[in-house]
């Protein structure tokens, strides 16, 4: 089974193979990164532009006969404060869509405001714990949770429950 991932981050394609492994135990499959533009600010916020980035990633990496994936993060905001969570559109062969989410996290309040200035999460955080590139790595939750919770297990959740939109909808 051929799975195409619109992005190039090491974190998001193994995030892909384990749901789509998880998912599908008795295939073989083969994820291959592709470059995309997600058409949206670098630092998403609010649900209808983590969704249209993740929306524009699984259809620019679609092909026929293929699944692809987008998968985008960004900020959404719950009562007074702002969580992080990444939204999954997952496409199937037929070219079927569906969404998922992964579980959501509160930021510390400066992390939070230099994003909604316009300053992606990931680089905030690079800067503010000195490890760079953090979001090709364990992410902020990982940094936050002290390894509990990594960005690769954030972004499979998403997958696999877009996953279940698609075994639901047939």
């Amino acid at each position: 089974m051929k799975v195409r991932v619109g992005t190039t981050n090491p974190v998001k394609v193994r995030a892909t193979e384990r749901a789509f492994l998880r998912t599908f135990p008795d295939r073989e499959i083969t994820v291959e990164a592709v470059s995309v533009d997600p058409g949206v600010p670098p630092q998403p916020v609010g649900m209808e532009e983590v969704h249209q980035g993740a929306k524009n990633r699984a259809r620019e990496a679609w092909n026929r006969g293929s699944y692809s994936v987008g998968l985008e993060a960004g900020l959404i905001r719950v009562g007074d404060v702002y969580v992080d969570l990444h939204v999954a559109v997952v496409r199937d062969p037929k070219g079927r869509e569906t969404v998922g989410t992964s579980p959501g996290f509160q930021l510390p309040p400066d992390v939070t405001e230099e994003a909604l200035s316009g300053e992606e999460v990931g680089e905030v955080f690079s800067e503010l714990v000195g490890v760079r590139e953090i979001g090709k790595r364990s992410g902020a939750i990982g940094v936050l949770s002290n390894g509990k919770v990594l960005r690769e297990d954030l972004c499979e959740l998403a997958i696999l429950m877009a996953l279940i939109g698609l075994e639901t909808s047939r």
